[in-house]
């Protein structure tokens, strides 16, 4: 691959051979020279066309950010001259449909998760590249179908025609607040987020149906709306479901309020819950790899494992059990975590071919193959488990086998409050997850036999 090395200090550009005009376009913040190579390869693997240019500083970064910007922005966290957070907010402040992914050495849990919440759009541990491709082409896909919204948003608030005619069939809510905060127009598609009739909102404030803990934050944005009304807003929050759960919106506020035909503001509500989700999701398996590099004794990282998926993760329950080679082939919990641990005090599960081995568990210990659950209300395998699993507020679990070389070694088993709570792509994360797990206890083990775990 060609390596052209411009005249900019600490610029290199890599060029896919013969690619066509509209290559992906990558800016890259990091110190290490190697680094560029790292992305390279992975977009190159994943059939990618792209073109890549290396920064080091902040004065180049905002440089070529505004000279050439990129459609994408890879971060590393941690700089000699400045720190991959500031780079994000400055990214945010100058160019904020650009998405911005972090490609770094390490990144602790509560680092990952504010960076998260301050918009990046995803991390990859350099150590871990697998998912870089995947990651950066999410990335940039949400952006452009971000920016596409967008576009429409403005059309609407142009033609009070067009607004009618979209907003009654779109996907995403569309409320009108007026100057008093009370809702003055909801459209249906409010049914499917949040289960209420617009009937049942008109008229009401709009922060009866937001989480105390996120009030402020509304009325932080509503107040730089009516300050600063030629500045969208946007911003998640939890809103209440008819239900009395709560759900992740994310709203795209604009002031109208001085348009005679809508007077008010235009609030666009998405439900991102499962985006939520995915997020702490991803923030958990980074978390959980890096107790997996520190451990140093097995029942510690387990613990810690559990305590990460409940605490980062967000679920209810999280437990590891590990198969036993006795008569009944019984599965006994090593560790656990969440408000409901006294579930597994009385919870006898089996990787047998009897009726406690059929479970999810069991069944994902014996085939090798993850096991959802996604109503344990009606779900036939949870019959032994159904009402102890609804008394503790169980509605959704998923047990994942510890792969070991084909040998049965255990299960991981995480459980929600929601139904329906394990999408594919989350799935997929907590597959990865379990085979770091399992490859860490065969680590563990190696280390104290003096065998190589592979």
């Amino acid at each position: 691959m060609p390596i052209d090395v411009h005249s900019n200090p600490g610029t290199v550009r890599l060029a896919a051979p013969d690619g066509p005009k509209d290559r992906l376009r990558v800016l890259l913040l990091d110190d290490a020279p190697a680094s560029v190579e790292l992305v390279a390869r992975a977009l190159r693997e994943a059939g990618i066309e792209f073109l890549i240019k290396r920064v080091q500083t902040r004065a180049t970064f905002i440089q070529e950010i505004a000279r050439s910007p990129p459609d994408v922005v890879l971060l590393e966290s941690k700089l000699r001259q400045w720190d991959g957070a500031s780079a994000l907010q400055c990214l945010h402040e100058r160019l904020p449909h650009i998405p911005a992914v972090f490609v770094t050495e390490s990144l602790g849990d509560e680092a990952a998760v504010a960076l998260m919440k301050a918009g990046a759009a995803d991390y990859v541990l350099k150590e871990h590249p697998a998912r870089l491709a995947t990651a950066i082409r999410s990335a940039v896909e949400r952006a452009r179908a971000v920016i596409e919204r967008r576009k429409a948003e403005q059309a609407l608030a142009h033609s009070e025609e067009r607004f009618r005619r979209l907003i009654e069939d779109a996907s995403d809510a569309i409320a009108i607040i007026g100057a008093d905060g009370c809702i003055r127009y909801m459209s249906p598609a409010i049914r499917a987020i949040a289960g209420h009739e617009p009937a049942e909102i008109v008229g009401k404030r709009l922060l009866e149906f937001i989480h105390a803990d996120d009030v402020s934050k509304v009325e932080h944005c509503l107040d730089l709306l009516r300050r600063e009304p030629d500045n969208p807003r946007r911003s998640t929050v939890r809103f209440l479901h008819k239900s009395g759960k709560w759900r992740a919106i994310e709203g795209a506020c604009r002031n109208l309020l001085g348009s005679p035909q809508i007077d008010g503001i235009v609030l666009t509500i998405r439900d991102v819950s499962e985006r939520e989700r995915h997020v702490r999701a991803l923030a958990a398996l980074g978390a959980a790899n890096a107790a997996l590099v520190h451990a140093d004794g097995e029942s510690g990282v387990l613990g810690e494992i559990c305590n990460v998926l409940v605490r980062i993760g967000g679920y209810r329950l999280a437990w590891i059990g590990l198969a036993q080679p006795d008569v009944h082939r019984s599965v006994m919990p090593v560790a656990c975590a969440g408000t409901d641990e006294s579930y597994l005090a009385n919870l006898k599960v089996e990787w047998s071919e009897g009726e406690r081995g059929k479970g999810p568990t069991g069944t994902a210990i014996r085939t090798g193959r993850p096991q959802i659950a996604q109503h344990i209300a009606t779900d036939p395998r949870f019959e032994p488990w159904r009402l102890d699993a609804i008394e503790h507020g169980f509605a959704s679990s998923i047990a994942l086998p510890l792969p070991d070389a084909g040998k049965p070694l255990g299960a991981l088993n995480i459980y929600s409050t929601e139904p329906d709570a394990f999408d594919a792509e989350e799935v997929a994360l907590l597959e990865q997850l379990a085979a770091d797990v399992a490859y860490g206890l065969r680590a563990l083990r190696a280390r104290h036999s003096g065998h190589d775990p592979l």
